[in-house]
């Protein structure tokens, strides 16, 4: 659990992912989840008029785009998007041995804040 990338905590990740997608099967039908969806994947500018997105054959533009791990159509409100983004942490690990829990989880959750709080908003 010790290694960021790779290895258990990926496979911890996709199986946390998986059974929440399984528990909203139960809720929504399947056509209202989606899993990895692009967050923002045609940015609005100032004007209201779409910038510039590059082609789908451009792989460059999916490795790099933003990506939640589902999407559920309507889960607030009628005919609106929410985008789960699920973290692993392992408080066990020497930058959170010295935290309480909670702490740790908040500051997860501002770094969640940080990276995704903008294109979310657009």
């Amino acid at each position: 659990m010790i290694v960021k990338k790779g290895g258990l905590v990926t496979a911890r990740h996709d199986e946390i992912r998986d059974e929440l997608r399984d528990l909203l099967a139960h809720v929504y039908s399947p056509s209202r989840i989606r899993c990895e969806p692009m967050i923002n994947p045609a940015p609005m500018r100032a004007n209201g008029t779409k910038t510039h997105v590059p082609s789908a054959s451009s792989s460059s533009a999916f490795l790099n785009a933003d990506r939640g791990d589902l999407l559920i159509r309507g889960f607030w409100e009628g005919s609106t998007d929410t985008i789960i983004d699920v973290r692993v942490t392992n408080l066990d690990s020497k930058s959170y041995k010295n935290l309480p829990p909670k702490k740790a989880l908040e500051r997860q959750e501002k770094e969640k804040k940080k990276k995704y709080c903008k294109p979310c908003e657009n």
